[in-house]
């Protein structure tokens, strides 16, 4: 079965998940801090102090995208599920290299072989999963609910079953002076 998504939905998504599979991976590869930060910049990582909200962007975009898929009627173009797994390590790769381009001027190819970059590629991948399958269950959710406001129909609940309630259980009663308090209060 080929499941295809929204762009607009699993781009942002995607580039989460990348962001997310980044940062766990320098954490798992360098979990001291003060490492971590020396090594990010003194390879080009400057920018990644701006990924919180370059996540925060994407999240709205993704919000703004389920509502525009929900209320739109345009035939929407589509992606398969495994193409946006693919971007995050794709992107992580593509921005090692540039980050460190940029940094130094050159690529050494013992990146490729470095235990920060060869953690964060396999960050990657469960992230990259991650994001394709909430794609996938937006852009699903999005096409029947934009199908139930088309229709003009209510949608129907669907009665939820708690099974058998409880008999009515008696409760010892307690007179209100058994704490040894007196019947009145002190006065006004």
């Amino acid at each position: 079965m080929r499941h295809h998504l929204a762009w607009p939905i699993a781009l942002p998504l995607a580039v989460i998940g990348s962001l997310a599979g980044h940062s766990i991976g320098y954490r798992a590869a360098l979990p001291a801090a003060h490492e971590r930060e020396s090594v990010l910049a003194s390879s080009g990582h400057g920018w990644l102090e701006y990924a919180p909200l370059l996540a925060g962007l994407c999240s709205v975009a993704v919000v703004l995208a389920f509502v525009a898929a929900v209320i739109g009627r345009e035939r929407r173009r589509t992606v398969q599920l495994k193409l946006v797994a693919a971007i995050p390590p794709l992107t992580f790769v593509a921005q090692e290299f540039l980050e460190r381009y940029l940094h130094d001027g050159s690529i050494g190819w013992g990146l490729l072989v470095s235990m920060p970059f060869v953690l964060g590629l396999a960050a990657q991948v469960p992230f990259a999963l991650l994001a394709g399958s909430v794609a996938f269950a937006l852009g699903k959710a999005a096409e029947r609910l934009s199908s139930a406001l088309r229709s003009g129909k209510r949608p129907r609940l669907a009665p939820v079953d708690f099974g058998p309630l409880p008999a009515a259980v008696d409760l010892p009663l307690r007179p209100v002076l058994a704490r040894g308090f007196a019947g009145r209060g002190p006065p006004a």
